[in-house]
């Protein structure tokens, strides 16, 4: 069976290598990772089945990639699952508003994104 190829945005180094490691040990994904808004925007040109996208990001927030994400045909059907620090109702709504799929606050247990991860993937 292919790997399902996962994009993770995030700006911290440290939360993308151990998030990626332990996707990729599952022996299920191909991560692709990226570091900032626009390089989210550019890193979709590799096709990724699943974005876990956080939402403060430099150059463009989660909410924006989302946003043009939702508006662009070739990419409007990847889920997206917010995974922040930012834990209020505000930004929860606003994370759904722009189209996300799911929303994960960290710090996360990560059984439980891997099922979301799972659950979006069979939809």
């Amino acid at each position: 069976m292919a790997k399902k190829k996962i994009l993770i945005v995030d700006d911290q180094p440290d939360f993308l290598s151990i998030v990626k490691m332990r996707l990729e040990a599952t022996g299920s994904y191909e991560i692709i990772t990226a570091n900032d808004g626009q390089e989210a925007l550019d890193k979709l040109k590799e096709n990724p089945d699943l974005v876990l996208l956080d939402i403060m990001l430099p150059k463009m927030d989660g909410y924006e990639v989302t946003l043009k994400m939702k508006s662009d045909p070739h990419t409007k059907d990847i889920p997206v699952i917010m995974v922040t620090s930012l834990g209020e109702l505000k930004s929860t709504e606003k994370a759904f508003e722009a189209g996300a799929i799911d929303y994960v606050v960290k710090p996360f247990n990560l059984t439980v994104l891997l099922a979301k991860i799972k659950k979006a993937l069979t939809k």
